[in-house]
């Protein structure tokens, strides 16, 4: 069993679901989120019926482009501005660190989701072997 590949495309899907979530991810991000960071890497992206199909159609399509870690790191720093500007505001606002103290966690919970996909697929499915 240890031998087996996991199934990237599972693992897209569940990543999808947590992206999509804001208490999951600790952040909206938004279709427009998604379509210029496509854009920006050449990856198409389909309009859908839902925020969580667009995200994971997305990261489908960024795979098929050869872009899937670029996408991840991407979607990754946009995650990591969106916590910093969080934690700028708590600084300025005493007491409303108990008000988001759960998305701050959710913003690190939803980058360990996107570095353990990034390692999967470096590990089972890229061709550059780390």
């Amino acid at each position: 069993m240890s031998g087996e590949r996991p199934s990237l495309h599972m693992t897209v899907k569940m990543l999808a679901r947590t992206l999509s979530t804001p208490v999951k991810a600790g952040t909206f991000i938004t279709v427009l989120d998604i379509r210029r960071i496509a854009s920006e890497l050449g990856v198409p992206v389909a309009v859908r019926e839902d925020r969580r199909r667009i995200i994971e159609e997305f990261l489908l399509a960024s795979i098929d482009y050869g872009r899937f870690v670029e996408a991840l790191e991407r979607v990754r720093g946009l995650i990591v501005e969106r916590r910093r500007r969080l934690e700028e505001l708590t600084g300025l606002y005493r007491g409303s660190r108990g008000l988001v103290e759960e998305y701050l966690e959710a913003c690190e919970e939803a980058l360990r989701a996107i570095d353990e996909a990034v390692d999967l697929y470096r590990r089972f499915y890229s061709r550059e072997q780390r």
